[in-house]
């Protein structure tokens, strides 16, 4: 998609991540460490075949360690950033704050600020910690001001934050932000900067074209605010006139009254300040810099890059070998799956001996086969798989899940319907739900994962 883009536009480009890149979550599942860390040494593998410019360290980057990162940084062609994550004994940044690259003519200053990370991400061997981004980018943003024509910040800050810094920093122009609980956003324009977003774990690729100098300002809908806020000052202006005649005795109308012209005034002040900027362009013919955005939806139908899904492939077999190894380790020490709801478990057999019509119907659906996709696609051991393909594995189980019996090989009906060894034991004072509840099956639909599911309409499909 990145070599379509650029064949059709035909202009300079960057290609720049604000983070989260790694790891799904800031701290990594029991027993899923080694397969994660496969996986994210092979994410670093695709974005260097993409040329990526630069990534911003986010808090879910770090979910590996430090060492990690810093290890896999060796690997990666393309620059890490983060100015705040220091050194507790020197105050010395860990990783590059910023880097300086080229896009056709223009100079651009990138700066990575890394968001709060939990109490657990970094150990007392460490030495590291992260910093206020006010105690670092002030100094930055001035260096970097003096050797760039733009500047973009990568920031995994919460949003607050990144408009507080638009506010604050006029001269940071673009703010990627990387956000765990993310969607697609049409950039934003706060005062001289942009803020851009798009939907976390690479669903989306957001494009933003602009033209840009080093004397441009953003005066992407600048006319546009100026007659909307002509407009709310005009309105503004109209309820007070009518107004004008209430007696002052009258607490509640006089209270309304003065709210309102609080609002005209401050709109009125807004009309002023969007004015002077405008009159301001004219008379320093400073030149105002536009910019379009577009998401573009990576779907599965799209074709795959051949050297991206070799990439991808390898990775999936080192993880299934992984996971191998550990099922082998579990069957010599024994491991017996009596974790949570393990021990109450009964298996489909013995639900099919009184629910012969619910059995035969369940066979037919892709719940009774959801195991035998894994063996197909052989990530049978894979672990951040394995939880929806069976019964009696949740999150965090994952290393019991080898130990597994065969009759639980599938998402049987005790995943809908609980565990039932006290339902078959007496059957009328232990009565189970007929109906999943939607959370039970957001366990494993999730946006991520099935974008198209419909409680309603996909319980039809499962219904017996």
């Amino acid at each position: 998609m990145i070599k379509e883009i650029q064949k059709a536009k035909d202009i300079p480009y960057l290609i720049l991540d604000g983070g989260a890149l790694l790891f799904d979550n800031d701290r990594l599942f029991p027993g899923r460490q080694e397969q994660a860390l496969v996986t994210a040494q092979g994410i670093v593998e695709a974005y260097n075949l993409m040329n990526y410019t630069a990534v911003g360290i986010a808090p879910e980057d770090l979910a590996g360690g430090l060492d990690f990162l810093a290890a896999i940084r060796e690997k990666s062609k393309f620059a890490w950033l983060s100015a705040n994550i220091v050194r507790k004994s020197t105050g010395k940044a860990i990783f590059p704050a910023s880097t300086l690259t080229k896009i056709g003519d223009l100079t651009v200053g990138i700066i990575g600020i890394t968001g709060k990370i939990p109490f657990y991400t970094f150990t007392e061997k460490d030495d590291a910690h992260v910093i206020p981004w006010l105690h670092v980018l002030p100094g930055l943003v001035k260096e970097l001001s003096k050797k760039s024509d733009l500047i973009v910040l990568l920031s995994s800050l919460d949003a607050r934050q990144n408009d507080e810094i638009a506010k604050k920093f006029t001269d940071i122009h673009i703010i990627i932000q990387a956000m765990h609980h993310s969607s697609n956003k049409y950039p934003k324009q706060v005062d001289n900067t942009v803020l851009c977003q798009v939907l976390k774990q690479g669903k989306y690729m957001g494009v933003l074209e602009f033209n840009w100098s080093p004397s441009s300002v953003w005066g992407h809908n600048r006319n546009t605010l100026l007659i909307q806020k002509q407009r709310e000052f005009e309105r503004y202006d109209w309820e007070i006139k009518r107004y004008t005649q209430i007696k002052k005795t009258d607490a509640k109308q006089l209270e309304v009254f003065n709210d309102l012209v609080r609002r005209r005034d401050e709109a009125g002040k807004e009309l002023k300040k969007i004015e002077d900027a405008i009159e301001q362009e004219r008379d320093k013919r400073i030149i105002s810099a536009t910019f379009k955005n577009q998401f573009i939806a990576l779907e599965k139908t799209l074709p795959d890059q051949k050297d991206v899904l070799a990439i991808v492939e390898d990775v999936k077999k080192k993880v299934n070998e992984l996971g191998r190894k550990r099922a082998l380790q579990n069957k010599n020490k024994k491991i017996l799956p009596t974790f949570g709801k393990g021990i109450n478990l009964v298996g489909n057999k013995a639900c099919a001996s009184c629910h012969k019509d619910q059995s035969a119907s369940w066979k037919k659906t892709r719940h009774a086969k959801a195991f035998i996709t894994l063996l197909v696609r052989q990530q049978q051991y894979n672990m951040k798989c394995i939880p929806c393909h069976v019964t009696g594995v949740e999150t965090g189980d994952e290393p019991y899940a080898y130990s597994l019996p065969e009759a639980l090989h599938h998402v049987g009906c005790e995943v809908c319907h609980s565990p039932g060894k006290k339902h078959a034991t007496d059957p009328k004072n232990h009565k189970l739900p007929k109906r999943p509840a939607p959370e039970i099956c957001q366990r494993c639909h999730t946006p991520e994962r099935d974008d198209t599911f419909d409680y309603q309409k996909d319980l039809k499909l499962v219904t017996h």
